[in-house]
This record gives C-alpha cells, structure tokens and sequence, in this order.
C-alpha cells in the first residue's frame, strides 16, 4: 500500500503532499482516514470495511475481487485528496468551503475529477 500511496501521490498529487500509511484498527468502522499533523499526512484503510459495490456480483468471484481493489484504490485516493487540501488547500476561501466533514465544494469538484480519471484507467 506504501507503495501504490507513493505512485498515485506523484500522478496525481505532484508528490506532495508527504504521506505515510497505516491500517485502521478493526473496530473502527469505516474506509479511511487521513490526519495531517505539521504538512505531513497519513492514510489509515480499513482492512475489512470496503465500499459497497454498485453491481452484485457473486461473493469470491473474480469480479467481486476486483470491484473491492478498486474501492480500495477509491478510498486511498480519496484520504489523500483530503492530504491534498489539508496542506494545500486555502481554508479561508470561499470555493474551499470546508464543511465539518472535509468535503466542501472544492473537494468535490477534485475528487468528482478524479474519479474520471481512475474510473478511465480501469476501463481499458
């Protein structure tokens, strides 16, 4: 996971900003987390709770697989945009507006953008 962090923050991120990686204990339930403390980020993924799928597919098939790596891949993406406008972002801006959740305007419309992209990739 350090890894794929690592090459999607130079894609995407300009490799900034700097990124570390973590697992989140299981009785947390949810995707992802990301803290930033002093400029430097870190993503925390839940090893068990996934996004759900938005097609049903059969459980141990080899698209059921693939639907939870691209969720996966979702939520890292996701925690690092959050990275992303923690340290970047303008807080006093009117087009950031950041609500309690992280997920102001600004936010969307990047990770909106985003999405198009990877969703793209995988097409193929």
């Amino acid at each position: 996971m350090e890894m794929l962090l690592s090459t999607s923050g130079h894609i995407f991120f300009c490799e900034s900003p700097e990124m570390g990686f973590a697992w989140l204990e299981d009785s947390d339930q949810v995707c992802g987390r990301c803290y930033t403390v002093y400029g430097v980020s870190r993503i925390l993924l839940s090893r068990t709770v996934v996004k759900p799928c938005k097609t049903i597919v059969k459980k141990g098939s080899p698209q059921e697989i693939g639907n939870r790596t691209i969720s996966r891949l979702d939520t890292l993406l996701h925690e690092a945009l959050h990275a992303f406008f923690h340290t970047h972002g303008c807080h006093s801006c009117k087009h950031n507006n950041f609500d309690d959740r992280g997920h102001g305007r600004a936010f969307q419309s990047m990770a909106a953008k985003l999405a198009k992209v990877t969703e793209s990739l995988f097409q193929g």
